[in-house]
């Protein structure tokens, strides 16, 4: 996932962001398709999260090594997490 910082001397993005924040904007145009402006919160990020290819390889190779008996049982990790400390 990319992200793009913008130039606030873009009047008119700028302004459109400032509409985003208070409601949720369609973007439409002919030749790129739509899109959507909102600001990120948590529901906004696992949205995000769960279309991100490369988190759901991630998770899919977390979920093998579990399959395969590489984890920790919750005691066993609050166990890991006291020693810590």
């Amino acid at each position: 996932m990319a992200i793009e910082k913008i130039d606030h001397e873009d009047t008119k993005l700028v302004a459109l962001l400032d509409r985003a924040r208070r409601e949720p904007l369609i973007l439409r145009s002919e030749s790129s398709g739509d899109f959507v402006l909102l600001p990120v919160n948590d529901d906004v990020l696992d949205l995000l999260l769960e279309r991100d290819p490369v988190f759901i390889q991630e998770c899919r190779e977390i979920q093998q090594r579990m399959e395969q008996g590489e984890y920790l049982t919750h005691e066993q990790a609050l166990a890991v997490l006291e020693e810590s400390g």
